[in-house]
């Protein structure tokens, strides 16, 4: 797994930390598990997930970028 830094990314907005608002019946997923999903992370937590599409690209929601 290579781990790539965003910290350059000026905008964008994060996820909502609210517990009501997660997976019900869910379940933490080992490292390595799902290799095709990514965390976007900035200042050392996770603001967006993205989904890797091959070993140059990652593809993500609108809002986890810049306008």
């Amino acid at each position: 797994m290579e781990e790539v830094h965003v910290s350059s990314i000026p905008c964008g907005t994060g996820g909502s930390s609210s517990r009501r608002q997660r997976i019900v019946g869910g379940s933490d997923a080992v490292r390595g598990q799902t290799t095709y999903i990514a965390s976007l992370m900035k200042y050392g937590g996770h603001f967006c997930g993205a989904t890797v599409l091959n070993e140059r690209w990652l593809i993500s929601a609108g809002h986890c970028g810049c306008k």
